[in-house]
């Protein structure tokens, strides 16, 4: 893990499509340890993230989340994106019950049925997971 920030110059900016998105979620995911609670997810993401210069706020990034997640055209996603941009967002929501990036993600849960309509299991543990190489 790196112990120089990583920088970002807005909350849009890490949710602006959803591979924006993916990307951010996989360095929230390095912050996560199982044997650590919510608060120290917390802390570590505020001293590893800077959004606009400041500590990262996970109200923040929800708020933009919502906001722009309602423009994205889910039928484009290709599937590997729905399927990590469900797993990560449950694996964090996990680590911190009121990190919820699965329920401020506008479409979440059609992208879950449309995959599993296409008999992709979003349900199964890791990223990349139920897709054919």
């Amino acid at each position: 893990m790196s112990h120089d920030p990583v920088a970002y110059g807005s909350y849009r900016e890490l949710v602006a499509t959803p591979e924006d998105h993916v990307a951010f979620l996989r360095v929230v995911a390095e912050h996560i340890n199982g044997d650590d609670d919510a608060t120290m997810l917390y802390r570590r993401l505020g001293a590893a993230v800077k959004v606009a210069g400041k500590p990262f706020s996970q109200a923040s990034h929800m708020l933009a989340l919502e906001d722009v997640s309602a423009e994205w055209d889910i039928e484009t996603i290709p599937d590997v994106i729905q399927l990590e941009l469900i797993q990560l967002s449950r694996a964090i929501h996990d680590a911190d019950p009121g990190y919820n990036v699965p329920f401020f993600t506008v479409g979440m849960e059609y992208m879950r049925r449309q995959l599993h309509e296409r008999g992709i299991d979003a349900d199964w543990p890791g990223p990349g997971a139920g897709l054919e190489p």
